[in-house]
């Protein structure tokens, strides 16, 4: 089987446990949410694809990227997510 499948209209179908490798090397633009001022952001911390940030600690992207309420926010949603434990 194919790992990727173009699609009509520009969609594109990758087979499961393959997402991962089909995103990592996608400029991190392609990211929803990452505009102009983030992408030049990222690339001075030596970042451009969706990989590179991916294999960055997320703690350390949450203390160049948000404000202390936004962590706050953060932690507090991901507290209310209920687990299988």
């Amino acid at each position: 089987m194919r790992p990727i499948k173009q699609k009509p209209r520009g969609l594109v179908w990758v087979a499961p446990g393959r997402e991962a490798r089909f995103l990592a090397p996608l400029p991190v633009r392609k990211i929803p949410g990452i505009g102009e001022v983030t992408e030049r952001a990222l690339r001075a911390l030596g970042i451009e694809t969706v990989g590179q940030i991916a294999a960055v600690p997320q703690e350390k992207l949450e203390k160049r990227f948000l404000g202390n309420g936004e962590r706050h926010c953060t932690a507090k949603h991901e507290a209310a997510i209920p687990t299988n434990s």
